[in-house]
Order: C-alpha cells, then sequence, then structure tokens
C-alpha cells in the first residue's frame, strides 16, 4: 500500500486528488493539509511514502515543508520543481 499526504489551501482540489489517488487499488491518503505547518504536522504523524504538496502553500515556502519533511522523515523522497 502507498501512502499518501495531499497538502494544497484550496478543499476542492484535496477532495478531487483525494478522489483520484484513492481510485488505485494500492494507494491510500493517510492525511490532507491545508497549510505548510499542517503539512509538516500531519507527515510526521502519519509517516507518508508520498507528499503531494501545492508549489504555493500558505504559511510557507514551497520548498521549506519539503525541505523541513525531509529532515524529519529521512529517506522520503520530496520533489522540488526547477527553478
Amino acid at each position: 500500500m502507498v501512502r499518501i499526504l495531499i497538502a494544497d489551501d484550496h478543499d476542492i482540489v484535496r477532495s478531487g486528488l483525494r478522489r483520484i489517488l484513492e481510485s488505485h487499488s494500492n494507494w491510500e491518503v493517510v492525511a490532507e493539509a491545508g497549510d505548510g505547518g499542517d503539512a509538516i504536522r500531519k507527515a510526521v504523524e502519519t509517516r507518508p511514502d508520498i507528499a503531494v504538496i501545492d508549489y504555493s502553500l500558505p504559511r510557507s515556502f514551497f520548498t521549506r515543508p519539503a525541505r523541513t519533511a525531509d529532515r524529519i522523515l529521512p529517506g522520503q523522497l520530496f520533489h522540488e520543481p526547477p527553478r
């Protein structure tokens, strides 16, 4: 089972992504977050395999939640888009 965290400040986006992702039999959304701080807390709490993070997530710069989660959860893969 692939465990997924979705971080986006729009409820409708999170809901749509959850629906699409969970349509795959081996994928499970284990947490949703509406801002960067919440994304970090939920990543620590749920230990997802993958985090889908909105580039313009409030209460953080995009790279901050990914870098913080990478320090807290070493060995996980977080992809940053090219600048």
